[in-house]
């Protein structure tokens, strides 16, 4: 490391990774940074996750899921600051299909799907905050009756 003060704050996350994987709280902590040219910190603490698993390795392959969030947001960061994007531009100007949504209000009595028009246009900031309205079969019942039923 090029500096104690480094030295400190990669010892605190050691640490705080380690406390993180004995107490139950995670299975495993890998963490990892570079710059162009070489690999300055690489670690892995903990274990697959898996009963009876042996101690996770820098070479273990797991599932790293919602990791395309962070680099889009990154990226669309690095476009607002270059005036290329704009939080409050209407998001169906970027991906058309948005303007076509509707919103589900509920199924009446035969079990149809009542839909209407949003109040208001989804902007690229509604995306980023998730306050766009849209949801998944996840999070929402409705969405799933919706999805298995039509």
């Amino acid at each position: 490391m090029n500096s104690a003060g480094t030295d400190v704050r990669l010892a605190a996350f050691e640490a705080a990774a380690q406390a993180a994987v004995d107490s139950g709280g995670v299975p495993s902590v890998v963490g990892m940074a570079a710059d162009r040219e070489r690999i300055l910190y690489a670690n892995a603490i903990g274990a697959l996750g898996v009963p009876g698993a042996s101690a996770l390795d820098m070479g273990d392959v797991f599932l790293l899921a919602s990791m395309t969030k962070p680099i889009t947001g990154f990226a669309a960061a690095l476009l607002i600051e270059q005036g290329k994007l704009d939080l409050d531009q209407e998001a169906a100007a970027i991906v058309p299909e948005i303007a076509r949504l509707k919103v589900l209000t509920g199924f009446d009595e035969a079990g149809r799907p009542q839909l209407r028009d949003p109040v208001r246009p989804i902007r690229l900031r509604h995306l980023f905050t998730h306050s766009s309205g849209i949801s998944t079969d996840v999070w929402n019942p409705m969405i799933a009756r919706y999805k298995a039923e039509n």
